[in-house]
């Protein structure tokens, strides 16, 4: 099978593992709650953040906010139970990528993934979960099988959920500014709000993009290309007959509990199976350097669900190469813009610091566009490519690599704060020195 084949093959499933089978449950009324917790017994849940963080030693918290309707899942690591949070901690807030929710960021445990080594760093860490997701699957008055619960992109997701994330945190911490960390998409998203309410900027100390993705102008090769054809006919199809679920990449489908079998599989074409998909998702990734059986637990959590205009939105970046907001039509642009083709998304407004972290083999973040984002950017502190990484945060040697350099970058912007052991404790209002 020639290689165009086997690009054209790939992108057409991907596309159908995107608008699997879907179950919605039903949407449940959101709680004005935290939930603490601070049991180290007992066993995790892949699904539940809350259990997960408890069962390696952490303290976790649960919030509910509102935004557009939506009831929204933020979930904090305020410490290990070994110590006791002081006083002024600095705070860290991570943005998910697309198909993805806080958990992904948990799975792997301490030392290993992002907010463990950032909470160990001294950092007080949130992390959002947007609309639709698995952990933000509510709203006021519409549920996940009504259409409308989905009539959203990335657009939406930046100027109301990850909007409303970052004031609700700085509002609790009792903050006037935090260190936003963006994922993939979690960084479009990140931008989109900063260009657009530039106001914002004056709340981010530090912008910490990793894979960004703004500008689709360069070549990616035959898959990118294929996938980006794939995503124009749903959207049609969507258009004119509302065939496409509105709802993709569902954690309820049939694509999860298959994908965790096969790569959880000790059968060696099962293993090969598992190779071949994340090849196909990535194809520049070194296979090698993934561990399949910690893969087989990411497919717990992800995908997480996300909406199909969410897909549509990047679709249409891809095939224009420009950062834009969604594009209606020309009649409806008219209406909601005011011009007849979407605005532009001003950059030269995200006057934040900035740091750019990407792969030397990322397909959906290649290098010629890291640059023009750059170059569109007027306060970039730091830009670094990662040798042998691609897009996704997989591979065994990720910590060393890439989340090292950004917790010391992050030690720049803001100073690590201190730790009260437990055994430093004398009363409940008062310390010793230690």
């Amino acid at each position: 099978m020639s290689d165009g084949m086997k690009n054209f093959l790939s992108s057409w499933l991907i596309l159908l593992a995107c608008f699997n089978f879907v179950k919605c449950f039903p949407s449940g009324d959101a709680k004005s709650v935290i939930d603490d917790v601070t049991s180290t017994d007992g066993n995790s849940n892949g699904h539940d953040f809350v259990e997960k963080v408890r069962s390696y030693g952490y303290i976790a918290e649960k919030h509910f906010v509102e935004s557009d309707g939506y009831n929204l899942t933020l979930h904090r690591i305020s410490g290990n139970v070994g110590y006791i949070p002081a006083p002024g901690k600095k705070v860290v807030y991570i943005q998910h990528g697309l198909f993805m929710s806080s958990v992904n960021f948990v799975m792997r445990g301490p030392d290993r993934d992002l907010a463990f080594i950032l909470s160990d760093a001294g950092y007080d860490v949130w992390l959002g979960n947007a609309r639709g997701n698995t952990n933000s699957r509510s709203h006021k008055t519409l549920k996940p099988d009504d259409a409308q619960f989905w009539d959203f992109s990335y657009h939406e997701i930046a100027l109301g959920d990850v909007k409303t994330f970052i004031d609700y945190t700085l509002n609790v911490t009792n903050k006037n500014k935090l260190t936003y960390v963006g994922y993939s998409s979690g960084s479009t998203e990140g931008f989109a709000l900063l260009s657009t309410r530039p106001e914002y900027n004056k709340k981010i100390n530090l912008l910490v993009d990793i894979a960004p993705i703004v500008f689709w102008k360069h070549n990616r090769g035959a898959l990118i290309n294929a996938v980006s054809t794939a995503i124009g006919f749903a959207e049609n199809i969507n258009y004119y007959f509302g065939w496409i679920p509105q709802e993709i990449f569902s954690q309820f489908g049939i694509f999860p509990d298959l994908g965790k079998k096969v790569c959880e599989s000790q059968n060696g074409l099962m293993e090969q199976l598992c190779g071949v998909f994340l090849q196909s998702l990535s194809p520049e990734e070194n296979i090698s350097l993934l561990n399949k059986t910690m893969l087989a637990l990411y497919l717990e959590a992800w995908p997480a669900g996300a909406s199909a205009r969410t897909l549509f939105h990047f679709g249409q970046n891809m095939r224009t190469g420009e950062f834009r907001a969604y594009d209606y039509g020309s009649d409806e642009n008219l209406r909601k813009y005011g011009s007849y083709r979407p605005p532009k998304y001003p950059l030269e407004n995200v006057t934040a610091p900035v740091a750019i972290y990407y792969g030397e083999t990322d397909i959906y973040s290649v290098i010629e566009d890291i640059d023009d984002l750059k170059r569109s950017l007027p306060n970039v502190v730091e830009s670094k490519r990662v040798e042998n990484f691609s897009h996704f945060l997989w591979s065994d040697d990720i910590k060393q690599k890439l989340f090292d350099p950004i917790v010391k970058l992050i030690s720049n912007y803001t100073s690590n704060s201190r730790r009260i052991s437990l055994s430093c404790l004398t009363s409940l209002n008062e310390s010793r020195s230690c």
